[in-house]
């Protein structure tokens, strides 16, 4: 029997697996990661550990014990999901990628995906639980992400490295996870799920691997993409448009934020980023229109939700022309916000508590006034925003904008 993910397969463990068991349960730092102590476990034990899987899949018909397998068949990893009640519909599961050489592929993501579309659609569980060892960061993002809950801690309840540790219980229900599959279903409108992207290293060069948008998102891979702030003057007050991100965006939704904002396509440049101006906004730009402002590091690392790491490529427009003149994307942008600079500075600085502004919302043909707050916008700690307010004010003036 084989389950199919992207980056990996899972397969029936079998006898033959009880060597390659037997050195990843002797791995200190995988151990460690399951919550035991360093210690040599038997061959003879790993080997009984396995026949029991075996016997047990013939019991019940489906499998206890899982080899993760990459897509060329090389073992990487372990899930064992142990039926916990009488009519083995609830499960203890237990994942562990076997070499931390391996750690940080997507191997880990990729795997508990697919059991859980197999075992809640396939073998009807009604139930995944397990156990986290307190500060296990790594294994606790895994799991809010593919939808897992907290559901108690048990305070000191594990002697491990000659410490008392809290024990986590997080949980799955077969509802709970088709309820995520519907807001993902949803979600796809904004934003293509599949859509690949290159990753990079922490200091933005190109790795040669590229993954889809929502392994990138939930594994916090650093990717690229393109943020372009569109300013300009309207009866002699300098502005700066920015888009109310859709609500069914992945990341941010409902927030402020540049005026086109869209990520580089695996083996994309920002010139060819350019595609996502007339995607979302409806106006075509070249790069002959546009100033570069800097590169932007930004991280949004939001418990029980996505890790996003980018390198924003930061541009800047003018572009005197009526808010009229967009059109934004319902399946993208909310509505596109026009505030006048100076306003939208004493905001972001706490001069003031809110600013007035004007916006075209997706679908509409006439303007709508409303206030902005600077708490409506992206939170960055680094004043993002900010600084790129004040590059497009000193561009507005004629003189050399800030790098942002």
């Amino acid at each position: 029997m084989t389950i199919q993910g992207v980056q990996t397969n899972l397969r029936a463990i079998e006898h033959e697996d009880a060597a390659v068991l037997y050195r990843w349960l002797n791995e200190p730092a995988v151990m460690a990661g399951w919550g035991q102590s360093v210690a040599l476990v038997s061959r003879a034990r790993v080997s009984r550990q396995v026949t029991g899987w075996i016997e047990r899949e013939a019991e019940i018909g489906r499998p206890v014990g899982l080899v993760i397998e990459t897509l060329d068949a090389r073992p990487v990893g372990l899930i064992v999901a142990q039926p916990e009640d009488r009519e083995q519909r609830v499960v203890r599961l237990s994942l562990l990628i076997g070499d931390p050489a391996d750690w940080g592929q997507g191997f880990a993501g990729d795997a508990l995906d697919a059991f859980l579309e197999a075992a809640f659609d396939g073998w009807n569980l009604q139930r995944v639980w397990l156990e986290i060892e307190d500060g296990n960061e790594r294994a606790l993002r895994l799991y809010w992400s593919a939808g897992f809950a907290d559901e108690g801690t048990l305070r000191s309840a594990r002697f491990r490295d000659g410490a008392r540790h809290d024990v986590h219980f997080m949980g799955l229900t077969a509802d709970a996870w088709r309820a995520e599959q519907e807001r993902h279903t949803v979600a796809s409108r904004a934003q293509d799920p599949d859509e690949p992207f290159d990753v990079v290293t922490t200091l933005g060069e190109p790795t040669g691997q590229a993954k889809p948008r929502w392994q990138i998102h939930r594994d916090g891979d650093w990717h690229r993409s393109i943020h372009l702030w569109i300013c300009g003057i309207e009866r002699g007050t300098p502005f700066l448009d920015v888009q109310r991100r859709g609500l069914e965006k992945d990341t941010w939704p409902g927030r402020l934020d540049a005026t086109v904002a869209g990520h580089l396509r695996a083996g994309e440049d920002v010139e060819a980023a350019l595609r996502e101006v007339d995607e979302e906004v409806g106006l075509t730009i070249t790069m002959g229109d546009l100033i570069h402002a800097g590169t932007h590091v930004s991280i949004s690392d939001i418990p029980g939700s996505r890790l996003d790491r980018e390198f924003q490529e930061v541009l800047l427009a003018r572009l005197d022309q009526p808010l009229t003149a967009y059109r934004p994307n319902p399946d993208e942008v909310g509505a596109i916000v026009r505030i006048g600079l100076d306003a939208l500075i004493d905001v972001l600085s706490g001069k003031r508590e809110s600013a007035p502004a004007s916006m075209i919302e997706a679908g509409a043909t006439t303007v709508a006034t409303l206030a902005v707050k600077a708490s409506d916008f992206i939170p960055s700690v680094d004043r993002y925003t900010m600084r790129v307010a004040v590059a497009a004010r000193r561009l507005l003036a004629g003189e050399e904008p800030i790098v942002v």
